[in-house]
């Protein structure tokens, strides 16, 4: 077999014009340039045939022979076979993990290459590799080049005002379609219309750290091109990134979460088995932002676990499929999992992640951190908990991550004072479509009450956190009856116990703890049953007290937490030291 020159040493070279010569040195090589052909033709049917049997080493080793035998003018007389050497030679080196020979191979196709029709699997297939690597800008303009090459014309970037304009238009357009006339719209047939739908998807995964703003654009043309041409397997993606905007601009969640729904309906029933590559990102945005206010928590949190699970099967990991597995366990957490599972799950995705400081690792950091404060005995200092607002560049939203963290580290420390100073940073509800900005001013509010029992704080400051959250907690409960309702009885027990309303707290209580337990939040029925037991404390009825705190330590106990089900040891010991002082005198 003719191998040429080739060097098996893919990792010695750095640059697209190092990695892969895209001519022969006629000063080095024989002048004859068929003599070239006929060794590049040989080497590259030779790749060929180890490629089609899964021999990849000895594939690579032919193919970039092949590139290496081509004469310097081959793009101008034999295009062809210069297109498939460089394209073989593309998915050889992705097949034995040289991604940069791989990217470098890609590049010089794109630069040869004459038609789109002959760039468009290459500049799919460089995005893919350059997003599961997490280089967003670089995949970002590239989908920029393809779509701009394709005819499609791209701001730099994007304002309210503008995507505001667009809605209306929109609206004008398509505003009175109904579930069924999108349910019914045909499959889309038209290659060039698919293909910018796929640049389009590809673009919209890289956006989310680039230009997050462009992803309502993206949304809006995605929407637009299923509509005209069809729906394909890139038009979920289209109808839910559209739905998102309709909550972020108009406050409508019922009317997003209604059309998400829709696209994650086509893709479920009319492309499942094609679509699986866009699963995760799919998924990610529909139950992280929309179907997370009207669905279970936990099972909006088991369908980013699939999403998980099935991107991480991909050659090409990509980002969606980490991310949603940081957001199934960040859900997880909310949910009341049990933290020895917790910990076991995301240690398992950590453990997958490697050494790559990736945005999902951070926020998985992150969410380690307060796992580990609460099942460990030990209450740390505030210096030893080390995750920053700087460490965590790269994830969406980071603030409100970070925020939301903070304040629920601080709230099962007891630290109320400073749950209620970080809970301040999370912005206004209408401002987030995360959960976590709910759970927050949950757990914010009920230090407030707290505060106000102590009387150290501005009443009417604290008044008005907890009347803001029973308020968003009761439309939330709306939505969501099955994640929000305990929280709002919870609430209201605890503002009706601060103001001495006994009757109406006791009532209270009983709804937070049942709510709570039938909707599996074991560690919200732990809370609600301490709560009930140090207002029976407070008003004297010890017996009373005794039987909730022991409800609670059984529950902290459930949920994994040590460092509740100390603390509410110590509580249960100086209640019953009041029982027996009582009984005695």
């Amino acid at each position: 077999m003719l191998k040429g020159t080739a060097s098996n040493q893919p990792n010695s070279f750095h640059s697209p014009s190092s990695v892969i010569p895209t001519h022969i040195d006629n000063n080095v090589i024989n002048p004859n340039a068929m003599e070239h052909i006929v060794t590049a033709e040989l080497n590259y049917n030779v790749a060929s045939k180890f490629m089609s049997s899964s021999n990849f080493p000895e594939a690579h080793f032919y193919v970039k022979a092949a590139a290496k035998s081509l004469p310097g003018d081959h793009w101008r007389t034999h295009y062809e076979l210069s297109r498939q050497i460089f394209w073989l030679l593309s998915n050889v080196a992705h097949a034995c993990g040289f991604v940069n020979e791989a990217i470098a191979a890609l590049e010089v196709l794109l630069i040869g290459c004459e038609s789109m029709d002959d760039k468009i699997d290459a500049y799919s297939l460089v995005v893919t590799l350059l997003l599961s690597r997490h280089q967003s800008v670089k995949a970002y303009r590239t989908c920029i080049n393809a779509l701009e090459e394709m005819g499609e014309s791209i701001p730099e970037t994007m304002h309210r005002e503008a995507i505001l304009q667009m809605r209306e238009v929109m609206k004008t357009k398509y505003g009175h379609f109904c579930e069924k006339d999108f349910l019914s719209l045909k499959d889309a047939t038209d290659e060039k219309a698919i293909n910018t739908m796929m640049f389009y998807s590809q673009m919209c995964s890289a956006a989310r750290s680039v230009k997050p703003m462009m992803q309502y654009f993206i949304g809006c043309r995605l929407m637009e091109l299923s509509l005209n041409f069809g729906v394909c397997k890139y038009s979920a993606l289209g109808f839910v990134q559209y739905a998102i905007m309709i909550v972020d601009l108009t406050g409508n969640y019922k009317s997003g979460y209604r059309l998400g729904k829709i696209g994650v309906q086509i893709h479920n029933e009319r492309f499942n088995n094609s679509a699986k590559d866009q699963t995760p990102e799919v998924y990610l945005n529909f139950y992280k932002a929309l179907a997370v206010h009207f669905e279970p928590i936990q099972i909006c949190a088991d369908l980013l676990s699939k999403a998980f699970k099935l991107g991480i099967t991909a050659i090409d990991v990509p980002p969606a499929a980490f991310l949603s597995g940081a957001q199934y366990i960040e859900m997880s957490l909310i949910g009341g999992m049990n933290l020895s599972l917790l910990k076991h799950e995301s240690d398992f995705q950590m453990k997958l992640l490697g050494s790559e400081n990736s945005p999902s690792k951070m926020h998985l950091a992150l969410i380690q951190e307060t796992r580990s404060l609460l099942s460990s005995q030990e209450v740390p200092s505030y210096s030893e908990l080390g995750i920053t607002d700087e460490s965590l560049s790269g994830i969406e939203d980071r603030a409100e991550v970070l925020t939301y963290h903070r304040t629920i580290q601080s709230f099962w420390l007891g630290r109320y004072s400073r749950c209620t100073y970080h809970g301040e940073k999370m912005p206004e509800i209408h401002q987030s479509l995360k959960v976590e900005a709910i759970v927050t001013m949950f757990y914010r509010a009920i230090a407030a009450v707290h505060l106000m029992s102590s009387g150290k704080h501005q009443k009417v400051v604290m008044r008005n956190i907890v009347h803001r959250a029973i308020q968003v907690m009761e439309e939330a409960a709306h939505k969501c009856n099955f994640t929000f309702q305990n929280k709002v009885y919870l609430l209201e027990a605890e503002l009706a116990a601060h103001q001495s309303k006994h009757k109406r707290a006791r009532v209270a209580y009983n709804d937070a703890i049942s709510t709570a337990r039938s909707s599996g939040f074991i560690h919200e029925q732990g809370l609600a049953c301490e709560m009930a037991g140090l207002h029976y404390k407070r008003i004297g009825d010890l017996k009373r007290s005794m039987t909730f705190l022991c409800q609670a330590q059984e529950c902290y106990f459930r949920w994994g937490s040590k460092l509740k089900t100390h603390a509410v040891a110590v509580e249960l010991e100086r209640v019953v030291e009041m029982q027996t002082k009582k009984f005695l005198d």
